[in-house]
């Protein structure tokens, strides 16, 4: 199952409906673009397994009830559970249709579509662990947000226009699956959990600030190569080789196991 896709609509999503994008006509949808030709896009990866250890659920020494706090994390793990965090309540929060399939109505959408709506109405439990894929129907997707059919719905003319040219119906068809590349992935478990009080986390942040303030002008300019000269000179100031040594030498360690 195709997964990720909803982290694109959603915070594209946010941004345009904040900055009045989308009235001025500008939608959104990725594309595998590569350096070079014969270069395998490699930007979505299919999740297994893999551990994630840039975040994780503790209990603390001065928690009175350990049982019973492992059991409420147990609990929330139940498939009816798994329902009521991800979809909420029948009837009330979302429809399901003669074939099984949950949809929302316009008046659900509009609540979960609604920051406040949404935070007054649902507790998803966010940073305790989840049970993704199917729900035990075979037939819905754990959650709202990965239900393609809600989410191809919802897009304007203008992208399903290009996914039905494309042949597609979410973000990830578009820019396709791949295995994970080896035993190190992800490495983004390890670059978020770097402290921005060391060096390499320190040129990771600035290195991000550089990003954020140049690589719009360089798509948006009309002289690309002087853009990205100026880009490069900024992102070479912040002496990336210190990041990309400490990358390496986790690689290396992931390996080894």
């Amino acid at each position: 199952m195709p997964d990720q896709w909803w982290q694109f609509y959603y915070s594209i999503q946010n941004a345009y409906d904040e900055q009045g994008l989308r009235e001025q006509g500008c939608d959104y949808v990725p594309l595998p673009i590569t350096r070079e030709e014969g270069i395998a896009n490699q930007w979505h990866v299919t999740r297994s397994a893999e551990m994630d250890s840039s975040t994780g659920l503790s209990i603390t020494v001065s928690c009175n009830d350990i049982d019973g706090a492992l059991q409420f994390v147990s609990d929330l793990l139940e498939p009816e559970i798994i329902k009521l965090r991800f979809w909420g309540k029948e009837g009330d929060d979302y429809c399901v249709d003669e074939n099984g399939l949950f949809y929302l109505t316009e008046e659900q959408e509009k609540r979960w579509m609604t920051s406040e709506e949404k935070r007054k109405h649902f507790c998803f439990y966010s940073y305790f662990p989840r049970v993704e894929g199917r729900l035990s129907d075979g037939i819905n997707a754990f959650s709202l947000e990965y239900q393609t059919t809600e989410f191809y719905k919802n897009q304007p003319e203008d992208i399903q226009e290009c996914f039905s040219a494309y042949g597609v119906t979410n973000y990830v068809d578009m820019i396709g699956n791949n295995e994970a590349p080896g035993a190190w992935y992800p490495m983004y478990s390890y670059t978020t959990s770097l402290s921005a009080n060391s060096p390499a986390g320190q040129v990771r942040d600035r290195m991000d600030a550089v990003k954020h303030k140049w690589l719009p002008q360089v798509i948006m300019a009309e002289d690309f190569e002087t853009a990205w000269e100026q880009y490069m000179k900024a992102y070479d100031s912040c002496n990336p080789e210190i990041y990309y040594q400490m990358l390496q030498l986790e690689v290396e360690k992931r390996v080894k196991g």
